[in-house]
């Protein structure tokens, strides 16, 4: 049986950005649902004003110290959700793992 996780990813790869590929980052630090600073590996192609998502979860970035985000959790919708060192950050993704989950 095939998870609601492949579906999303097939979806996204498959049909909406087939060709393209995304800019990309990884969390440092393990956060729960209201931490509001996000620790990355990289800040390249994240500015005040991006959107970033990890996983379902799409958030705000307000501002970039070094390698730290200030972030508004749970934009359009999505959950503020815990995610743990290593996640995958999509950097200003033109369809969201969360978006492509509501439709």
């Amino acid at each position: 049986m095939t998870s609601t996780a492949d579906l999303v990813v097939t979806c996204r790869e498959d049909y909406l950005q087939a060709g393209a590929s995304s800019q990309l980052t990884k969390l440092t630090t393990t956060i729960d649902s209201s931490t509001e600073t996000v620790v990355v590996d990289s800040v390249a192609g994240i500015g005040t004003g991006s959107r970033i998502c990890i996983g379902y979860e799409e958030m705000h970035v307000w501002s970039v110290a070094t390698l730290t985000l200030t972030v508004t959790r749970g934009l359009n919708g999505s959950t503020a959700a815990a995610h743990t060192a290593g996640d995958i950050i999509t950097i200003d993704p033109e369809y969201s793992d969360a978006k492509i989950l509501r439709s």
